[in-house]
């Protein structure tokens, strides 16, 4: 008689992916086109801002934030693409809401915001990500985000203290 392994340890390495908490393709295909979107968002802000009457400061600000969005749009697009989906063609509604700010540091502070979002649904599915590739792209990305809304902050600080209105 041959002993089969008792304990469901033994038969971890015949687990789904699902099974042992990590996320399905339907997940992550929704995440990343969701994250495609609101960077494909950024991307337009960011561009569109950059050629407002700014500081030189600001307008450098606006330019790396474009490019670093263009950057992960074509990656987010070619892992949806190498998981058997389709990219969004859409752009986020936070588009829309932003541009609508026309001050701006206001728009600046709003689109941190989103940023800052972006890094928690990221922080939220890496750890469900089984492809080291994957895995290695989007911690990448949530890196740069967070140097993104560091960055932000630093010139917002520096922009209102130097305010002419500022106390």
């Amino acid at each position: 008689m041959t002993e089969k392994p008792a304990s469901p340890v033994c038969y971890a390495d015949e687990a789904s992916d699902a099974y042992m908490g990590y996320a399905q393709r339907y997940e992550i295909l929704d995440v990343l086109n969701g994250l495609l979107e609101v960077e494909r968002a950024c991307s337009r802000i960011a561009l569109a801002s950059s050629q407002l009457q700014e500081t030189a400061g600001y307008h450098r600000l606006m330019v790396g934030i474009h490019d670093h969005a263009a950057q992960w749009c074509g990656l987010l697009g070619r892992h949806i693409q190498s998981l058997g989906g389709y990219p969004s063609q859409k752009t986020d509604t936070f588009f829309k809401e932003t541009m609508a700010l026309s001050e701006p540091l206001e728009r600046l502070t709003f689109f941190n915001l989103e940023q800052t979002q972006m890094v928690r649904r990221l922080e939220h599915l890496l750890p469900r990500i089984r492809d080291d590739v994957l895995h290695g792209d989007l911690k990448a990305l949530t890196d740069e985000k967070r140097a993104d809304i560091e960055w932000s902050n630093e010139y917002l600080h520096e922009a209102r203290k130097n305010a002419p209105f500022a106390m």
